[in-house]
């Protein structure tokens, strides 16, 4: 597969400022004018609207990472699929598109070499996100995911800052982020699996090097380091990840006035299965200070479009099982002592 989608899982909770518990149903009536006296299904459609027109606002571009999030209304081939609104269970889901834009750019056709169009800086090139979100009007931490089809892409990042800002306001800060993924799929790519390596990645900044006398002034301040640990004999079983990712967070890097310990690298850790070449990758979740995998969808649904990119409704359907008998368990403790009673 030429792009190999997957799926990502965040958690998110909301931050009131006066350092309270709020929960979603606060929010609507704190910050979108909802009332206490509302019925449920009214509060989440006037959430849902407010996602909705969310995505034609300030925080759905980024002009940092040049990209953008929106529902694409003329050309859209997937605009059936559109996000809607699941208000009982307080789920919103469905295509996104998102795209970057700052470049310039040649627009060519693959059946006609002569057909060159040169695409400016302001122009966008769309692609489809499949996107799920959790925002439960009985509690303060909501849940969601994105498909991406590279790890170059951008828009799972700007989805992540869209999520965090969409949820704050006069009383509320942006809401803490963190990786997630369900403990099944964390055992399963765990068993009888051995470390090849764990990479500690970081953008280094040395302000010295534009103070430099010595000819070297013209070297660049800045560089994205990688620094690779790849155990030398035998094989180390990934079960061990977190005590030797916890190793090497004590080291440092860089000169003694402007050192930083690995832990605040970002950290991944690559495993095989024993007697195979088949890798999986892992990323450092800070909440739950543990590798979590990352979800290949090709291994877990069978229907891919012409493109490469997921068949949407098996996606869909895929995420709404996988949350509703595995996730919904994990993120929301209370509900599972609410059925015990």
């Amino acid at each position: 597969m030429a792009i190999n989608p997957k799926i990502e899982f965040f958690r998110f909770t909301l931050k009131h400022k006066k350092e309270q518990t709020a929960t979603f149903k606060d929010f609507v009536i704190e910050e979108l004018g909802g009332r206490p006296t509302q019925s449920d299904n009214t509060l989440f459609t006037r959430l849902f609207k407010y996602f909705e027109d969310s995505l034609t606002g300030e925080h759905a571009r980024d002009e940092k990472l040049k990209t953008i999030i929106k529902v694409a209304k003329k050309k859209n081939l997937y605009i059936k699929k559109k996000p809607i609104a699941d208000i009982s269970k307080f789920i919103i889901s469905g295509v996104i598109n998102g795209g970057p834009y700052g470049r310039y750019r040649i627009l060519g056709d693959t059946q006609n070499e002569e057909d060159e169009n040169e695409l400016g800086t302001n122009k966008i090139v769309y692609l489809y996100y499949y996107i799920f979100l959790y925002c439960p009007l009985d509690h303060n931490e909501g849940f969601f995911g994105i498909h991406s089809n590279s790890s170059q892409e951008s828009v799972t990042q700007l989805f992540r800052n869209f999520v965090a800002k969409i949820f704050s306001g006069k009383h509320f800060y942006n809401s803490p982020i963190s990786i997630f993924a369900p403990k099944s799929f964390q055992d399963d790519f765990k068993k009888d699996s051995l470390i090849q390596s764990i990479v500690f990645e970081e953008t280094f900044i040395n302000p010295d090097f534009n103070s430099r006398t010595d000819g070297e002034s013209s070297i660049p301040p800045s560089y994205d380091i990688k620094i690779v640990a790849t155990p030398k004999k035998g094989w180390i079983p990934a079960a061990a990840a977190d005590a030797l990712k916890a190793f090497f967070a004590a080291m440092s890097f860089g000169e003694p006035e402007n050192q930083k310990e690995l832990r605040e690298f970002d950290s991944k850790l690559t495993t095989r299965k024993e007697g195979s070449n088949k890798t999986k990758t892992f990323q450092w979740a800070d909440r739950d200070k543990t590798f979590t995998p990352v979800i290949y969808l090709e291994d877990y649904i069978t229907k891919f479009n012409p493109d490469d990119t997921p068949d949407f409704d098996a996606l869909n359907s895929y995420i709404h099982s996988l949350f509703e008998n595995e996730i919904l368990n994990e993120i929301r403790p209370d509900k599972n002592a609410t059925k015990s009673d």
